[in-house]
């Protein structure tokens, strides 16, 4: 069964806004290899896809030796977003919470938004092999 979550980031100091809104379903499929497939990309107007992909491409290389990520499917359902507000970054925040919160991971120190500053803070952590795996 899918998860469903949706995550948002809504900000403004001044005249410099930052928007985005992302809706998505995560699915852990047992014994099918999907290779983190992502589906519903049409659901996401071509200049943020890239964000998108990033998002949830940073969120799989964050997990490395947690989440197998060969069973792990992706099904975009909407994506809102504001000429002007929506930066890519804005939009692969939003997929990569979300699509942590459908894994159930907590994963709030990698990528984070400083509101006090409008900076997005990225913190990989060191690469870890996938266990039982060759």
């Amino acid at each position: 069964m899918a998860a469903t979550e949706t995550h948002r980031i809504a900000w403004q100091c001044g005249n410099f806004a930052l928007y985005a809104e992302v809706a998505l379903a995560v699915e852990r499929e047992s014994g099918a290899v999907t290779a983190g497939s992502v589906h519903g990309l049409d659901a996401v107007a071509e200049q943020w896809r890239t964000g998108v992909m990033f998002g949830l491409s940073l969120l799989r290389e964050s997990l490395i030796g947690e989440v197998d990520f060969q069973h792990v499917s992706v099904n975009i359902t909407s994506f809102l977003g504001q000429p002007g507000d929506t930066t890519l970054m804005a939009a692969a925040f939003v997929s990569f919470h979300a699509a942590a919160k459908a894994l159930s991971v907590d994963v709030s120190e990698v990528f984070r938004f400083d509101d006090s500053i409008g900076a997005f803070q990225i913190s990989i952590p060191k690469m870890r092999p996938m266990t039982g795996r060759q």
